[in-house]
């Protein structure tokens, strides 16, 4: 869903993402009950104050946490 901000993300419930399981199950819990995991925020300003010369941004969907340490390589 596309919105102009993103939806608060309460402090607990960010702690409970950070400390609590790491498993499909939880993963899927934590994204319906959060909508910010469902959201695209658009819109505002771009602003250069305190941006150094390059950006680099990588992403990398593994689907499962199998084989960790052979991703993390």
């Amino acid at each position: 869903m596309l919105v102009a901000q993103l939806t608060h993300v309460p402090m607990a419930d960010r702690q409970a993402m950070r400390d609590g399981l790491r498993d499909s199950a939880t993963h899927m819990r934590h994204a319906a009950a959060i909508p910010a995991l469902g959201q695209i925020e658009i819109g505002g300003r771009t602003s250069s104050d305190g941006a150094g010369g390059s950006l680099t941004v990588m992403a990398w969907n593994v689907g499962r946490p199998c084989h960790v340490d052979a991703i993390v390589e």
